[in-house]
């Protein structure tokens, strides 16, 4: 029997998108440009449903974008909380 996974780790949504996610990024692209005042995205959703393909792949399309001055800052929660999840 063959099994085919998806790796636990972000993925460039331009390259390939196995969820479906990558449309979220256009609109979240959009949004970030066109708004002129300050605001805070949240990106909410389960485990494994690929927020951080989406921020990460979001992240390069700025970095592409040489007229944006946007800069994408990702801060990973659980690199610093200090619970144990080995328990």
């Amino acid at each position: 029997m063959n099994l085919n996974y998806i790796k636990d780790q972000e993925i460039n949504l331009i390259e390939e998108d196995l969820l479906g996610t990558r449309p979220y990024v256009g609109t979240l692209y959009k949004i970030v440009k066109d708004c002129t005042s300050p605001f805070t995205i949240g990106l909410l959703g389960a485990w494994g449903t690929g927020k951080s393909s989406i921020i990460r792949t979001l992240q390069r399309e700025f970095d592409k974008d040489t007229d944006s001055k946007v800069k994408v800052f990702i801060y990973d929660a659980w690199k610093f909380s200090r619970v144990d999840c080995s328990r």
